[in-house]
C-alpha cells in the first residue's frame, strides 16, 4: 500500500464549528427530501459553496502541510478520496459516487 494520511471527521466538524457553518448547513440539507432531486442538488452545490469558502483552521493547515512533507512534500502529486462513515458496507461502496 502506497503511503497515505487521512482527514477525520473530527477535523470536518472542527473546520465546521471554527466557520459556524452548522446551523446553515443543516437549514440547507433540511430543504432537500429523498423524493425531490432537484432539492438535493441544490443543497449540495449550497452546502459545497458555503465549504469552499471558509477558512481552514490554521493548526487544520499545519497538520495537512506536515502530512503532506512526511509523504514527500516538494512537487509530489497526491490523490484525493473521499469517503462516507458508513462506508465500504458489505454489500454497497460508496467510494467515488458523485452526482
Amino acid at each position: 500500500m502506497p503511503p497515505s494520511c487521512h482527514l477525520t471527521t473530527a477535523v470536518y466538524r472542527h473546520f465546521v464549528e471554527a466557520n459556524h457553518l452548522g446551523e446553515v448547513i443543516a437549514r440547507a440539507a433540511g430543504r432537500a427530501t429523498a423524493d425531490d432531486p432537484a432539492a438535493q442538488a441544490w443543497a449540495s452545490k449550497a452546502i459545497g459553496a458555503l465549504i469552499a469558502q471558509g477558512e481552514m483552521p490554521r493548526e487544520v493547515a499545519e497538520a495537512m502541510g506536515d502530512a503532506y512533507q512526511q509523504l514527500g512534500g516538494g512537487d509530489l502529486h497526491v490523490a484525493m478520496r473521499s469517503s462516507a462513515t458508513a462506508e465500504d458496507l458489505p454489500d454497497l461502496s460508496f467510494a467515488g459516487q458523485s452526482g
